[in-house]
């Protein structure tokens, strides 16, 4: 049974298809000698595998077998497998296809103590990676050198963030100087006796705030969003990421109103260390990701930005945010020119980086 040359991936996909008609029903292994083939050239999963086996056989494999992609605290994936890592018993490669079956992340794996130094794995194996581009979904596949090529029954939902709910949410945003917050489902904080709701249905900004909440809140809520000089965009927001209070999602609209670009984030868990607070007002979760507009949407059709670009935050408890608009993308989105189509001023990465790293120092100052 070969191991899979990721210089072809998709081929090699393909034959590790082909040889799952080789797996044995009753041992429920791969064995091209074996007479009680499955016979057919298949992706296994819990609802849908060969395995004739008992069930506490059954229940083991698709326990240690069946890959995830969960969202990450940060705004990146996480490829979540269970699987032992031994010279003999092994994942010779994992990978991550879209909603047209393209892929999009891939890793070749070892053999353990055979084709590197290192035959101690820790287990579950977790693998943090980023995705170029739009996307609707995220589904994960992985292959095991004895129990052959399996992926998840469900998917990760990655598509484009459902931009009314979240206006139509802020409506209940709560103008109380003690109580500043959204009290719903999303919020896991005790609503107070009375609410005075804002009862407007679009993005808060530091003007609406200051005066009833005080300034602290759009500090840690408002998103920046910076041009830079080789034509890519570097969002940015100040922002701590903990269970009970986080980013959802931020993104990118043009002057159309159209999402150009997101990304989403899940609450932060025991699985990771703290990313919240450190002393008082000073956070040490500023995130920031520096990107291109994509050439096409998950569609495939064209993106054409129109405009300046702004960037919107939603967070958990405190609802939907509004930062300044940036420079309109070269030639209507997806270049690389350093030429603003309108004159503004960019800044290059290094200078993004380095306010940001700048507004750390202030906020843990004051």
């Amino acid at each position: 049974y070969p191991l899979c040359a990721f210089g072809s991936l998709r081929r090699a996909a393909s034959i590790n298809a082909e040889y799952m008609g080789w797996f044995d029903q009753g041992t429920c292994q791969i064995n091209e000698n074996s007479t009680d083939t499955y016979g057919y050239p298949d992706v296994f999963t819990e609802d849908f595998n060969a395995c004739e086996a008992d069930k506490d056989a059954i229940d083991g494999l698709v326990a240690h077998h069946v890959p995830e992609v969960r969202l990450n605290y940060d705004g990146r994936y996480i490829y979540y497998l269970n699987h032992p890592q031994t010279s003999d018993h092994f994942i010779d490669w994992v990978s991550v296809v879209n909603e047209n079956g393209e892929y999009v992340w891939w890793m070749n794996m070892p053999q353990p103590g055979v084709d590197d130094d290192n035959g101690n794995w820790t287990l579950p194996m977790e693998f943090v990676f980023e995705v170029e581009g739009q996307h609707k979904m995220l589904k994960p596949y992985e292959n095991c050198n004895l129990h052959g090529l399996w992926s998840w029954d469900s998917s990760l939902d990655v598509g484009s963030p459902d931009t009314q709910m979240y206006l139509k949410r802020n409506e209940m945003f709560n103008m109380d100087g003690d109580h500043c917050e959204i009290y719903d489902d999303k919020n896991p904080d005790t609503p107070p006796k009375s609410q005075t709701q804002w009862g407007k249905a679009q993005p808060l900004t530091r003007e609406d705030t200051s005066e009833v909440c005080g300034n602290g809140l759009a500090d840690y809520h408002v998103p920046f969003l910076t041009k830079n000089l080789d034509g890519s965009y570097t969002m940015a927001v100040p922002h701590p990421q903990d269970t009970d209070h986080h980013i959802d999602f931020v993104w990118v609209e043009d002057e159309d109103k159209q999402v150009v670009w997101w990304r989403e984030f899940a609450p932060l868990t025991k699985t990771y260390p703290s990313k919240t607070m450190i002393g008082t007002g000073c956070s040490t979760f500023w995130w920031n990701s520096t990107f291109h507009i994509p050439e096409k949407d998950a569609d495939g059709n064209k993106i054409v930005a129109k405009g300046k670009l702004t960037p919107y935050e939603e967070c958990n408890k405190h609802g939907l945010w509004v930062g300044a608009a940036a420079a309109a993308p070269d030639n209507g989105g997806g270049g690389d020119s350093s030429d603003s189509s309108d004159g503004s001023s960019s800044l290059s990465t290094g200078q993004v980086v380095a306010i940001i790293l700048g507004g750390i120092v202030l906020l843990c100052v004051v």
